[in-house]
Order: C-alpha cells, then sequence, then structure tokens
C-alpha cells in the first residue's frame, strides 16, 4: 500500500485546500491534453484515482 506523506496532515481546511488543488490541477492538466486524449475518459479516471487517494486516509 502507497502512503500519502501529507495524510496525517489531511484533516480540516487543509484537506478543503488539497481537494481543490486536486481539482485545479485536473482542469489544467485537462486543458493541456485535450487536443490529443479523450477529455471525459481523463476526468473519469482522474476522479476515480482521486477517490481513490481520499480512501486511503485514514479517519
Amino acid at each position: 500500500m502507497v502512503t500519502f506523506p501529507l495524510a496525517n496532515l489531511a484533516s480540516g481546511p487543509f484537506y478543503l485546500v488539497l481537494i481543490f488543488l486536486n481539482i485545479l490541477f485536473l482542469f489544467v492538466l485537462a486543458t493541456i491534453v485535450s487536443h490529443t486524449y479523450d477529455k471525459a475518459l481523463f476526468v473519469h479516471q482522474y476522479l476515480e484515482a482521486l477517490f481513490l487517494m481520499v480512501e486511503a486516509l485514514p479517519n
């Protein structure tokens, strides 16, 4: 199991900032690869990976 270095800090407002930065990164990366990659598939794969990362965080 891969551990996330900031998992112990991901609580409260900092956790929301992490989610916001991930979503912002998604849109920036999607605009870069939109000409060569299926955007819907990319968004689906990214959100799936994001949910897996969130589930891996300790409660």
